[in-house]
């Protein structure tokens, strides 16, 4: 009866414990997001308004010398990337940092062989991921400068259809335009093709993760296996499950890390026009 009692006792503790976390990780979630996202509207308004007032008190022969497809692509796509892109991958790379960090460290602690390891997959991964990061940013440079010709060709026929037309050059404007955007869907794709690229190195690296993981617990459970080699099977259990979704954990930090590198690079465009 003792020992009934005790345990109905530790179940119990266990439940509040569950419950008391239950209720504390969707309040701590919310307020995270509040303030996160308050934050970042605070900046991405402030950086608005100056672009705003700069761009109305600029003497005529700016507007003389800058393209108009130019001004409103800053104020467009720009703007909307600040507004409601960047603070989701800014807060997806912050999630994603934690993740992998909870990941290495349950790796670590089921089996301390994967600390030799480590090195072994972190220099290739950091290689590739500096690759990566160089050739996405400025693709998403060339990608941003090639779309300010379609806005300022779309703008001028636009104001000079009349003309166009009394010239008989509407053909001759489409395929302008057409060539404009057939250049900006050229890197586009390009961009895309570099996303695969690290994509399906992020999940070899991840699978040489899970195949280290399973060879240490099977050699665990040999006979005459080394006694640092030695490990709870619970453990193991939990270490493979963690391996095997580390790979899209993997493969996601590199693209938060790229966005994040790249959507900045319109932070710094707009706050030149500030």
């Amino acid at each position: 009866l003792p020992a009934t009692s005790r345990a109905n006792e530790e179940t119990a503790a266990f439940l509040v414990g569950y419950f008391v976390l239950a209720l504390a990780v969707p309040c701590i979630a919310a307020t995270r997001h509040f303030l996160f996202f308050r934050s970042a509207y605070l900046a991405a308004k402030r950086l608005h308004n100056r672009m705003l007032r700069a761009v109305l008190r600029a003497p005529m022969a700016w507007f003389d010398t800058t393209p108009t497809g130019r001004v409103l692509n800053r104020f467009s796509k720009d703007q909307t990337v600040i507004d409601q892109e960047l603070p989701d991958v800014i807060s997806d790379l912050l999630l994603c940092s934690i993740s992998i960090v909870v990941y290495c460290v349950v790796l670590t602690v089921a089996s301390p062989v994967f600390l030799v390891f480590i090195p072994l997959l972190g220099v290739p991964f950091t290689v590739g991921t500096n690759i990566y990061r160089r050739a996405s940013r400025e693709l998403k440079r060339l990608d941003a400068i090639s779309m300010s010709p379609v806005h300022s060709l779309f703008t001028e026929s636009v104001d000079g259809l009349t003309s166009v037309r009394a010239f008989g050059l509407p053909a001759q404007e489409i395929a302008n335009l057409e060539g404009l955007v057939d250049a900006n869907n050229h890197a586009w794709y390009c961009s895309a093709m570099v996303n695969k690229w690290v994509q399906l190195r992020t999940e070899a690296m991840g699978n040489a993760v899970v195949l280290i993981i399973a060879c240490a617990a099977v050699a665990s459970r040999l006979d005459g296996a080394p006694g640092w080699l030695a490990s709870n099977r619970t453990l193991m259990a939990l270490a493979i499950t963690y391996a095997m979704g580390m790979t899209g954990t993997l493969n996601w930090g590199v693209m938060c890390v790229t966005r994040t590198e790249s959507e900045m690079a319109r932070v710094e465009r707009c706050h030149h026009y500030s």
